[in-house]
């Protein structure tokens, strides 16, 4: 609930960012006709979205990354492992066990995480065509 409020934060400051940096902008212009408008407008949108994204990917990517060097380092620790006594050895394994269910679940999340931010840019891309509407 907490990151869909941030998701719709973040798209209201997309959404409202263009607005305000356009208001600043226009006071600059000679040309306000609403074809213009709507071309400024969609030029800030469509930067501040396109930023946004690649952000939001690289941060993906690299806990992408650490997850899978977690991966490694604990295959390496199981194969280490097969020396010790069968007591240590179902111990590991059960902590083996909850560590992997946390690192399904952090992928997981990070697939939720980019569906939720796909759904609010989608809201974002509508609530801009119904704003540029009004300038048809």
């Amino acid at each position: 609930m907490k990151r869909l409020v941030l998701l719709l934060g973040v798209a209201f400051s997309l959404v409202a960012g263009p607005s305000v940096a356009y208001g600043y902008q226009r006071d600059q212009l000679t040309d306000g006709t609403p074809q213009r408008v709507k071309e400024e407008v969609k030029r800030l949108a469509d930067t501040k979205g396109a930023s946004l994204g690649k952000e939001i990917e690289k941060y993906q990517r690299k806990i992408q990354k650490e997850l899978n060097e977690y991966k490694k380092r604990l295959k390496h620790l199981q194969a280490k492992g097969e020396n010790m006594s069968d007591q240590v050895k179902r111990e590991v394994k059960k902590e083996i066990s909850e560590l992997e269910k946390k690192m399904d679940m952090v992928e997981q999340k990070l697939k939720s995480m980019k569906s939720e931010i796909d759904t609010a840019m989608n809201s974002v891309r509508d609530g801009y065509q119904k704003i540029a509407d009004r300038f048809k």
